[in-house]
């Protein structure tokens, strides 16, 4: 018996989708005025045409950063917002001086807005039934994954993501190491007795701890 293969479903919050869905303005004001209720907006900008959603020649290509827009409000006031998608808890974190709005679609919307509610449904990839902006959304993303030559930029995006996130669990890894082979030489250690205890610890590769050691010879 051939076994079906199961073919991925790309979501809201998936880094691409959620940037081709944001690019229509108008679910993007309204999104923006639903996470935030006392801003009335008369006009979204992107912030920069270089660094514009979906572009390859982004400079930042940290898998969290979304989107960066700069919007005015019918007080001719304007803010730079920025929004992000992250499985991260962010919440200890923020402490850069700017005002943060956390919407966590993993805990109960109950007692929100029905808005965000269906917001909360969106992300977590659940059928909603609310407006013509979410019909829109829904519709976007399900055009996106049926789209054979658009998945496979999506697959091929999360496949160099994971393997920077890979390079950067090695690269700790190493620093780790690199770290406490000073510690042990600064208590007296050789440099021979401070690299077979890190090597005992199993932390790296032998591979990647004689670079390690080649730097204090």
């Amino acid at each position: 018996m051939t076994k079906k293969k199961v073919v991925p479903w790309f979501g809201f919050t998936e880094d691409k989708v959620f940037g081709m869905v944001m690019e229509n303005k108008d679910f993007c004001k309204y999104l923006l005025e639903i996470i935030i209720p006392d801003l009335k907006i008369k006009k979204i900008d992107w912030l920069d045409k270089q660094v514009e959603i979906n572009n390859p020649k982004r400079k930042d290509n940290s898998k969290e950063v979304r989107l960066d827009v700069l919007v005015t409000d019918h007080e001719d006031r304007v803010f730079n917002i920025e929004m992000q998608t992250t499985d991260q808890d962010r919440s200890k974190q923020l402490h850069d001086g700017a005002t943060k709005i956390i919407i966590n679609s993993q805990k109960s919307a109950a007692g929100q807005s029905e808005d965000l509610q269906a917001l909360a449904k969106l992300m977590n990839n659940e059928p909603v039934s609310l407006n013509k902006h979410f019909d829109y959304a829904q519709k976007r993303i399900k055009e996106i994954n049926e789209d054979p030559e658009m998945r496979e930029k999506i697959m091929l995006y999360e496949t160099r993501m994971l393997e920077r996130e890979q390079d950067a669990y090695k690269q700790g890894k190493i620093d780790t190491a690199k770290v406490i082979l000073e510690n042990q030489m600064d208590n007296g250690s050789t440099l021979e007795q401070a690299t077979e205890f890190v090597r005992n610890l199993k932390i790296i590769s032998d591979n990647d701890l004689s670079k390690i050691v080649d730097i204090y010879k």
